[in-house]
């Protein structure tokens, strides 16, 4: 893909209540850049059960690339985190003094980007908005604390995709 574009891309169970809040955040994206010039760099990986699905897309990819995911780090309901992974980045994964983040999936954006890298085929830089969750239930629907958190973490999102294009940091 061009590197003129951004990957958004939202990782998550709409049906596990919060786990829902990457693909909410990303469809929130795409709704507050619809008709400005950003949203003709923007692309819309649709709603991602796992990290895993992340891979076709993201080998070879030459763009900006943004995930949004509900994570489980003992943070309050509601709580942004973002992680700027690199190749080669020796503390990959690790952030403010958390020896790892943690995922609501069998492996995490974390681990996936770190195999990525070792085969050579990871994008030169990720960015990773995590929104703490609360309840990870079965069902549809957010919590309110995570509900009302999710335009900043779009606003988030979209900040960071447009630094990236701007910047060339893709």
């Amino acid at each position: 893909m061009s590197a003129g574009t951004a990957l958004l891309a939202g990782i998550g169970n709409s049906f596990r209540h919060d786990d829902g809040a990457g693909p909410a955040v990303v469809a929130k994206a795409m709704e507050l850049a619809a008709g400005t010039p950003l949203a003709r760099c923007l692309v819309d990986a649709g709603p991602l059960g796992a990290p895993f699905d992340l891979v076709d897309l993201l080998v070879n990819w030459e763009g900006a690339v943004v995930v949004a995911d509900a994570v489980s780090s003992g943070a309050g309901p509601g709580t942004l985190t973002i992680d700027h992974l690199e190749p080669g980045t020796r503390t990959l994964g690790f952030s403010a003094g958390r020896q790892r983040r943690p995922s609501t999936h069998g492996i995490g954006i974390f681990d996936l980007y770190r195999t990525l890298c070792q085969l050579g085929l990871a994008p030169r830089r990720l960015a990773v908005i995590g929104i703490e969750g609360a309840d990870f239930s079965q069902g549809a629907g957010l919590s309110a604390t995570v509900g009302a958190a999710i335009t900043e973490a779009a606003a988030l999102a979209l900040d960071v995709a447009a630094g990236q294009l701007r910047s060339g940091e893709h």
